[in-house]
């Protein structure tokens, strides 16, 4: 997270500076924000406090309020043309070591003119500026600073390393492989050896025995189903050409006249039957058609 140095001026803009300080706070945290000088040391030369402090910093927001540029001391000279001033000090010590300033305009604050300020803060009127107005748009103003430092300032500048950490011999952990490996297999993702699987395969796998085991069980019970329809179609209905009203019993087709018939005189006695019921006679009984 960037750490914040903001300067500002009690008697034009320190209401908003205490605001902005907490909303600055909340978003990359108590540390991170610089804002009063009331922090410094009794008996500490202010100016090289405010110095290394400003050194610490990833970035300056100026604030500029009404009366910003022209508001004097005491003694009736301008505050910007004092050497001894505190706003001076600061946004000079961030110019000299290139850290961003960004002017913050409040209320009907304008942007300084390059002959508006003393030689050393001339690069100020350079800096591409934002503003915080007073009113309903106050915290959308707020908002907008806030994402544009988070967009911008997101991490901390990178600042000249000692010669000594430059010259470290690359972790085996941290190592990354070449572009272009001298081996083949250089450079691969070594295979797993825990035996584990992500969870994702494991739950594929088991939903694809889920569905196999599914599948497999609706083939066997429509395999029965058809089995045992086919057997009672086959009880239901009989074969072609057969009632099931038929039975194996011999009917003759044209009424009949049985007559005994005498061995003796070769001639029909009385009739015995002339119906279509199949009787039993003796074996010199002869049957003889009515046609």
């Amino acid at each position: 997270m960037p750490r914040i140095f903001i300067s500002y001026r009690r008697d034009d803009s320190g209401y908003i500076a205490g605001m902005l300080a907490e909303r600055l706070e909340d978003m990359f945290g108590s540390d991170s924000v610089f804002i009063d000088v009331d922090a410094i040391p009794l008996g500490v030369d202010f100016r090289e406090y405010l110095n290394q402090a400003v050194a610490k910093s990833d970035l300056m927001l100026a604030l500029m309020g009404n009366d910003w540029l022209n508001v004097k001391n005491t003694q009736g000279l301008r505050r910007l043309d004092d050497p001894a001033d505190f706003v001076r000090i600061e946004i000079e010590a961030a110019l000299k070591q290139q850290i961003p300033v960004i002017p913050v305009l409040l209320e009907q604050a304008r942007m300084p003119l390059e002959a508006e300020l003393p030689s050393s803060l001339q690069p100020l009127a350079f800096r591409n500026a934002t503003e915080i107005r007073s009113g309903r748009d106050l915290n959308y103003h707020i908002e907008q600073l806030i994402r544009g430092l988070k967009t911008h300032y997101s991490r901390p500048l990178n600042k000249p390393s000692s010669p000594s950490s430059e010259i470290q011999a690359p972790s085996v952990a941290t190592a990354k492989p070449s572009v272009y490996p001298e081996h083949p297999t250089e450079g691969l993702a070594a295979p797993s050896t825990t035996g584990q699987e992500p969870p994702s395969v494991n739950l594929a796998k088991w939903l694809l025995r889920f569905v196999g085991a599914a599948v497999s069980l609706a083939l066997i019970i429509w395999g029965l189903n058809a089995l045992l329809g086919s057997n009672s179609d086959e009880a239901q209905y009989p074969p072609a050409g057969l009632s099931t009203y038929d039975s194996p019993v011999l009917i003759s087709p044209t009424p009949a006249t049985i007559e005994r018939i005498d061995p003796a005189t070769n001639q029909p006695s009385e009739p015995l039957s002339t119906d279509n019921q199949t009787k039993r006679y003796p074996a010199d009984t002869k049957v003889r058609s009515a046609d």
